[in-house]
């Protein structure tokens, strides 16, 4: 029995081209694939698009509204209940011509459950070969940790994602998303597409170690065919959605260029923004409070932005605090200056 969950897009064709994928699977040319899923055990199905950035995504983790429009290509995921109590992973390349696959034995599934996440993120960091796996293996972690603690059979996921990768259109919140979907239901639990897209981003920040904000993860889960999504990320307000006019449309051209929000050019423009804001928030006079869990972090009781960059506008930046932001300043300045940020995912150094 196949059980279906769709996400963002009416799909009908595409979610019957994957059951059928998944149908003849037993026939399939590599062994472990056919030999992938249990017999007469259900399997649940889930589809997430990916998303074209149109309007102010590079400020998601500033607050920024944004317009985001879901993609035709999506990634799917089916997941099954596995009485090992091993969680084995697949993910299809070369238009599911093959796969490749990651096995987390059950007494290592329990300690990463008991476990906190910096053991989880340096659990799949420790293999190249198998990093992959954070952006599948996290939201199930996740969900069991934040949501049901009390399933305690293992599972099988198998992912097949026409997002292409590395191209800036969130095929891992596709992934996650699609991955989260299709476990909830075996598990007993209904989320709703926020918490959902909460918990994904929980995961790609927290496990796989990416800096996200979480418009990717919001479009994925809770976009609309045709339709941009008008999301305020403060940390995630849906203002509406924007119809596509009938003679407009959207493409997105491959400059051959990689992107990855892991990347450290992503993760030093973020760090730089949170401390530009730090900077801003003492010229103001707004008291912050030093954490020493996790180090290097501050809390600011702002009521004039709410702790969000976005929120100044550029005459009162102008006017007011243009002076007080240097062009630069060393990690060790600014540390020893202002004792850290506010941002929890990434650091000063």
């Amino acid at each position: 029995m196949i059980c279906c969950e769709s996400a963002a897009l009416s799909i009908d064709n595409d979610l019957a081209q994957h059951i059928d994928r998944l149908r003849h699977l037993p026939q399939h040319e590599n062994a472990m694939l056919r030999v992938f899923f249990e017999r007469h055990v259900p399997i649940h199905v889930a589809r997430a698009p990916g998303r074209l950035d149109v309007m102010g995504g590079i400020g998601d983790y500033s607050g920024s509204l944004v317009l985001e429009l879901p993609i035709a290509e999506a990634a799917f995921a089916a997941a099954q209940r596995s009485k090992s109590g091993d969680v084995t992973i697949a993910s299809l390349r070369n238009g599911g011509r093959r796969a490749i696959m990651k096995t987390i034995a059950a007494r290592e599934w329990s300690e990463l459950r008991d476990g906190d996440y910096a053991a989880a993120r340096q659990f799949f960091a420790q293999d190249p070969d198998s990093a992959w796996a954070a952006y599948i293996a996290g939201p199930i972690l996740v969900l069991l940790r934040e949501v049901q603690s009390g399933f305690d059979s293992g599972v099988r996921v198998l992912i097949d994602s026409q997002v292409p990768e590395g191209k800036g259109v969130s095929s891992s919140a596709a992934v996650e998303v699609a991955t989260m979907r299709a476990v909830a239901p075996l598990i007993g639990v209904t989320l709703a597409g926020e918490e959902l897209a909460r918990l994904c981003q929980r995961a790609e920040n927290h496990i796989v170690g990416a800096p996200c904000g979480i418009m990717d993860q919001m479009t994925s889960a809770m976009g609309h065919n045709v339709e941009l999504l008008a999301l305020r990320c403060q940390p995630a307000t849906v203002e509406g959605y924007v119809p596509v006019p009938p003679q407009l449309a959207f493409w997105g051209i491959d400059s051959g260029i990689r992107h990855a929000v892991s990347g450290s050019e992503y993760t030093s423009v973020r760090c730089g923004a949170f401390m530009g804001y730090r900077i801003i928030a003492e010229a103001a006079g707004l008291e912050a409070k030093a954490s020493n869990n996790p180090p290097h972090i501050v809390e600011i009781d702002d009521p004039f932005w709410n702790g969000y960059l976005a929120n100044i506008t550029p005459d009162e930046f102008q006017n007011r605090f243009v002076d007080a932001v240097p062009e630069q300043m060393p990690g060790r300045e600014f540390l020893k200056r202002y004792t850290g940020t506010t941002d929890r995912v990434t650091r000063v150094d």
